[in-house]
């Protein structure tokens, strides 16, 4: 008995270790923005990097209403910039995409709080893609931020978030035909985690990845529609439903 013990537990140890080891490497290997994805973007809107993540602003007027963006799991906040720009450029919003540690958005979903001071808007809202939306829908649902609403770019709230009774939240929900990781039946089936009035929308022909400008993802299915229309008709809708706020 005492032998097997000691196999048993040098057996945990090792699956612990090689545990670590996997997620380790899984982390250690973020998808990156494009070669010219923020060079792109610079052509429309002001763009900052930091430490801290992606600032985006119109290159003229007053910002009087600002987003923090949590990016997907793995996903750097650079991969945003060319996805946000146009919206930026159209309605005049500041965009904040924030770095998380270990690109992982779920090891810090109050983040929002600490990145409000980029900008002097009076309204502030919070979005994110894919784990970053959930996690904003926290941060939305939550007490510690005071928001006018959600933007979920191929993602869902769950009803741990307290969102369905928040009625002072206005929420855009973007989904996308073609996504395999958080497909639309998922996000229609969540929709009763959002509160009344929510605008939900699917992109046909898009995918996972096209939320961002990162290439092609694990898992992901094949987009049946080009970057420039994807990014389009998410411009479109992220847009209209700012300006109707």
């Amino acid at each position: 008995m005492r032998r097997l013990l000691i196999w048993a537990a040098g057996t945990l140890v090792v699956l612990l270790v090689l545990g670590v080891g996997v997620f380790a490497l899984w982390v250690s290997d973020p998808y990156e923005a494009l070669p010219g994805s923020v060079e792109r973007a610079e052509e429309a809107v002001e763009v900052t990097v930091g430490e801290d993540g992606v600032v985006l602003e119109p290159p003229e007027g007053e910002v009087e209403r600002a987003v923090v963006f949590y990016p997907g799991a793995r996903v750097e906040p650079e991969a945003y910039a060319a996805t946000w720009a146009p919206v930026v450029a159209e309605t005049g919003v500041g965009v904040v995409i924030a770095r998380m540690p270990l690109n992982l958005a779920v090891l810090a979903p109050g983040r929002a709080e600490e990145m409000t001071d980029r900008f002097e808007a009076r309204e502030w809202y919070v979005g994110g893609h894919s784990m970053g939306g959930a996690m904003a829908a926290y941060a939305a649902g939550g007490d510690g931020l005071t928001t006018e609403g959600l933007i979920l770019w191929g993602s869902y709230a769950v009803a741990g978030a307290g969102l369905a009774e928040r009625g002072d939240q206005r929420v855009l929900s973007v989904s996308a035909s073609e996504d395999l990781l958080v497909d639309p039946g998922t996000v229609r089936d969540r929709s009763g985690d959002l509160p009344d009035g929510a605008v939900t929308v699917e992109i046909d022909g898009m995918n996972h990845a096209q939320f961002g400008d990162y290439g092609p993802q694990t898992a992901d299915g094949t987009p049946q529609i080009r970057n420039a229309e994807a990014w389009e008709r998410l411009t479109e809708e992220t847009a209209e439903f700012l300006r109707a706020g």
